[in-house]
């Protein structure tokens, strides 16, 4: 009987020791995907800036709509960074993210938008994948917006969802541990 007390016990010491290293890896690469996403901003904002965002863009909107553009990604880069540097679960850090998530919808937005006035103006070409003539200049590409659609539903369904669960389960560790 005390054999097999202490086997039980030593099974639910080595699953504790598996939770916690499944748990310490899962969060390491959410950090790692939050870096790829606050540089994404900085470098992304920093060439729109630098050398003009999407020419449909700034020809639908106008050219205010670099600076403007520019700058929410370069911030939300900047701010997810830092939240990331200091610690994860940060103000900061859910500020860049919803920051980041914001710019991912605002050009995903802008492309739509660009898409649909095009679309209206000249008509839509639709070509077959082995068609290999050239698209008609000026029309926008819709992948644009799958892809900034994609990441925004990254960053608020999924970023930002852990970063809410994780403060939770530290703060109720916290009060578990008559830390509050």
């Amino acid at each position: 009987m005390a054999q097999s007390i202490a086997s039980i016990q030593r099974k639910v010491g080595e699953l504790v020791v598996q939770l916690n290293s499944a748990y310490q890896r899962e969060r390491t690469t959410r950090r790692h995907l939050l870096t790829i996403h606050g540089w994404k901003g900085v470098v992304a904002g920093t060439l729109m800036s630098m050398l003009g965002t999407a020419a449909v863009l700034e020809a639908t909107f106008g050219t205010w709509i670099r600076p403007t553009i520019s700058s929410l990604a370069v911030a939300a880069g900047i701010l997810l960074l830092f939240g990331l540097r200091r610690w994860s679960g940060t103000f900061w850090e859910m500020v860049g993210l919803m920051m980041m998530g914001a710019w991912d919808l605002i050009m995903a937005a802008a492309f739509f938008t660009t898409f649909v006035i095009y679309v209206h103006d000249n008509g839509l070409v639709i070509r077959t994948p082995w068609d290999l003539r050239p698209f008609p200049e000026g029309q926008p590409a819709a992948y644009a917006i799958a892809i900034y659609v994609s990441l925004a539903v990254m960053i608020w369904g999924v970023h930002l969802t852990a970063v809410r669960r994780e403060r939770r389960d530290e703060k109720a560790h916290a009060r578990s541990r008559g830390n509050r």
